[in-house]
């Protein structure tokens, strides 16, 4: 293998990621393809948001595209709502 220990970890880490994000089925429609307009609910290093997934097209209403940023869910959004009220 090429690179340190870490860096093996670090790789291996990234394909279990992408393994189990081509699992994620979207909460509307229950199927996992089209991942390229499914969103997850979270900020990038998951300590926030329920990681449930959406295809843009299934939300009601649908939103145009995937956004860059971070992205909550509907049920995320309003219990940070609530908390901070």
């Amino acid at each position: 293998m090429i690179g340190t220990y870490k860096e093996q970890q670090a790789i291996l880490d990234c394909l279990n990621r992408l393994e189990s994000v081509n699992n994620i089925a979207c909460q509307v429609c229950k199927r996992t393809d089209q991942e390229n307009v499914l969103v997850i609910c979270g900020n990038q290093d998951g300590s926030q948001g329920c990681e449930r997934a959406y295809h843009i097209h299934c939300m009601n209403p649908p939103i145009p595209s995937v956004p860059d940023d971070n992205w909550f869910c509907p049920e995320c959004l309003e219990k940070s709502r609530r908390l901070y009220m």
